[in-house]
């Protein structure tokens, strides 16, 4: 086989050769199998077998010669609005920012769905916030707050 290095032996006369990576037997042409004692690829990859060599066959998210890489699915900075990349096996998962959501924190959260202002109030969207804007005679965080408006006693005259 090419690249067997042979020889004659002094002692017989017959030849003996040395194979290369890959090959065996008397004339170096028995392709080893890499694949059969175990396979070499990690990570639950496919070993193929090929003339002299092997090549591994990986799962998804690994790479490389016998598929001892994890391809780091975060490293193109996925997760949008500051939100948390985790690496995971074949794919990538964001933890969203308070007031984010979507796969990659892309949907901002509408606060005003539904309506949290009551007694007619008109509701403003923010960021993991809303604001209520309150009709007259209403007040508080969601217009619950019924305003007294004869506390200060506006009525003159002895009125009521």
């Amino acid at each position: 086989h090419a690249g067997a290095l042979c020889d004659t032996s002094p002692i017989d006369g017959t030849y003996i050769c040395s194979c290369p990576n890959g090959y065996q037997g008397v004339d170096c042409t028995d392709d080893i199998d890499e694949c059969s004692d175990g396979s070499p690829c990690e990570h639950s990859g496919t070993c193929v077998n090929t003339p002299g060599s092997f090549r591994c066959d990986c799962t998804i998210g690994f790479t490389g010669p016998r598929c001892e890489v994890n391809i780091n699915e975060c490293a193109s900075n996925p997760c949008m609005n500051d939100g948390t990349c985790l690496d995971e096996r074949g794919a990538f998962r964001c933890v969203c920012m308070p007031g984010y959501s979507g796969k990659q924190c892309e949907v901002d959260v509408d606060e005003c769905h539904p309506n949290p202002c009551h007694n007619g109030g008109t509701c403003k969207d923010m960021i993991n916030a809303f604001k209520c804007f309150c009709p007259l005679g209403f007040t508080g965080k969601t217009c619950a707050l019924n305003i007294d408006d004869c506390l200060s006693n506006p009525c003159q005259n002895g009125g009521t």
